[in-house]
């Protein structure tokens, strides 16, 4: 019987129980263990009923269930409320089951890590799922001018009506793929695991003389392919960061324990 677990579809790939298993390792905390769970629409309610009701403690949600997982929550934090996007649920004392978010507040964390966080700046959005849906809010409460942009112009085009119905003075423009070099930006953050065509960036579109591009999914791909369009000119930022503090949020929801993050970046960094 596992206490914890990650749950998504593709889920092979997942660092998160590596990730956990250093995090108890660190702190001394004895629990029964932390797996991956493979799900689809059809079982995910069974199996997130049947996870908790055999023992479970704590799960994390990952693509493409974010915005499902929510349904199944008595209660949920305020930025989930709104977003209707859940990462991370604990089961509480009373058996009931509480959905929070961590993405929003994992990014931000890494940003000023890396000393990426400026206010005021312009930013590139690419994709308009669960993931994106939450991150806008946090980068918007540090006063980024963000540009969304997206594949799907259904998806794009809903979460843009989204923000503009919560807040008609949020600071948010809607740009079809095809639109991009419109405009100047000092970061682009990649938030969909899709390849994009990189050549349709032009760096002549960054506001500095060297482009930041930030990958929440940490594309080996993307990394070769921008560096070769840019001749070494673009600084490239994987997402490992932001996935280390997310799951430090998530695992101080369960334990109330935060976690020694910094050598957890180290094992994965260096």
């Amino acid at each position: 019987m596992y206490n914890f677990a990650v749950l998504g579809n593709p889920i092979k790939h997942s660092k998160s129980p590596l990730i956990y298993n250093l995090f108890t390792s660190l702190t001394n905390i004895k629990y029964s263990g932390y797996i991956k769970i493979l799900a689809t629409k059809d079982n995910f309610d069974m199996i997130i009923n049947k996870f908790f009701t055999n023992g479970g403690l704590g799960i994390n949600i990952t693509a493409p269930f974010k915005e499902y997982a929510i349904k199944l929550c008595n209660k949920t934090s305020y930025i989930s409320n709104i977003t209707k996007v859940i990462n991370v649920i604990k089961k509480q004392e009373d058996g009931t089951l509480f959905g929070d978010n961590t993405d929003g507040i994992g990014l931000i964390s890494d940003l000023i890590r890396l000393k990426l966080l400026k206010y005021n700046n312009n930013v590139l959005l690419i994709g308009a799922g669960g993931t994106a849906k939450i991150i806008i809010m946090y980068l918007l409460s540090y006063g980024y001018k963000i540009f969304i942009t997206n594949k799907s112009i259904n998806r794009l085009i809903s979460l843009y009506e989204f923000y503009k119905q919560l807040n008609p003075t949020y600071n948010i423009t809607l740009l079809p793929m095809q639109h991009i070099n419109r405009y100047n930006y000092d970061l682009i953050i990649n938030a969909t695991p899709v390849v994009l065509d990189i050549n349709k960036i032009k760096l002549s579109n960054f506001t500095k003389k060297t482009a930041k591009f930030y990958d929440l999914y940490y594309h080996d791909n993307y990394k070769s392919m921008l560096l070769k369009r840019f001749k070494e000119k673009i600084n490239y930022y994987d997402g490992i960061g932001m996935l280390i503090y997310q799951a430090a949020y998530s695992f101080f929801l369960w334990h109330k324990i935060y976690p020694p993050v910094s050598l957890v970046l180290k094992y994965f960094t260096e």
